[in-house]
C-alpha cells in the first residue's frame, strides 16, 4: 500500500489543491526510516525550499506546482536499497535487521544546504555520521564528531556563516560542549525543566 504523505494548502483559496509524494505504507508505518523530523528547509537565506527523504537518500525541490529531483546522495557501494526489504514482515523484524551490522549507510536524517555547502548525515555501522560538501570544489569531509566532541545535529537551517538547529533540552548535551559555554548560559540551560520547547543552536564555521 502507497501512502501519499505531501499536502498543498492555499491560502488565498483555503484548501489543499494538490497532494502527492508516495511512501511505501511498510516504510512509514514499521520501519525506521520513517522520519520523525521535519523534512523540509530552506535554501540558505532564499525562500526556495527542499526535502529530503529518509529512505531513499532523494533530496527534492518544493514549489508550489509540485516536487521535483534535486540530487540524489550515492554512497557507492555502501547505499541502502530499500527495496530489498520484505514488505509484509511485523515490526520487530525491521528492528532486528536495523540493529544488525551492516556495510551500508542508511537513514538520511538531516538534510540542509546553502550557496556553497551541502550538510548531511545519515548512520553507517550504527555511528552517525555527517557529510559536508563543498559544491565549489567539488570535495567533501566526513566525520562523526566536531573537534569539541559534540555532534552536529542537521535538524535546522543555514545562515550567513553557519547553520541553527533546534535541540530539545535532554539532548544539549549530546551536541554542545559546556565547557564552551559562557556562565550565563550555564544557567540558563541548568534552569529549564525536560519538558521545555526545543532550544535554538548556532554553530558557527
Amino acid at each position: 500500500m502507497e501512502d501519499k504523505r505531501l499536502s498543498y494548502f492555499s491560502r488565498a483559496q483555503n484548501k489543499i489543491y494538490k497532494v502527492e509524494h508516495e511512501i511505501p505504507g511498510y516504510i512509514a508505518r514499521k520501519t525506521p526510516l520513517n522520519d520523525i523530523k521535519s523534512p523540509f528547509s530552506t535554501l540558505g537565506n532564499s525562500d526556495s525550499v527542499i526535502m529530503h527523504e529518509v529512505f531513499s537518500n532523494n533530496v527534492y525541490n518544493v514549489t508550489k506546482d509540485g516536487l521535483s529531483l534535486r540530487y540524489k546522495w550515492d554512497f557507492g557501494n555502501r547505499n541502502f536499497d530499500f527495496g530489498q526489504l520484505p514488505a509484509d514482515r511485523p515490526r520487530d523484524y525491521y528492528r532486528t535487521f536495523f540493529r544488525m551490522d551492516t556495510a551500508q549507510a542508511f537513514y538520511l536524517g538531516g538534510n540542509i544546504e546553502d550557496a556553497r555547502f551541502i550538510y548531511a548525515d545519515a548512520f553507517y555501522r550504527h555511528v552517525g555520521k555527517t557529510f559536508i560538501y563543498d559544491k565549489k570544489t567539488k570535495s567533501y569531509v566526513v566525520f562523526s564528531r566536531l573537534t569539541d566532541h559534540v555532534v552536529m545535529p542537521l535538524n535546522g537551517n543555514t545562515f550567513l556563516g553557519g547553520i541553527t538547529a533546534f535541540v530539545e533540552p535532554r539532548h544539549v548535551k549530546f551536541v554542545a560542549n559546556s565547557d564552551l559555554l559562557d556562565d550565563k548560559q550555564k544557567a540558563l540551560l541548568s534552569s529549564l525543566p525536560p519538558t521545555s520547547n526545543p532550544i535554538i543552536l548556532k554553530f558557527f564555521y
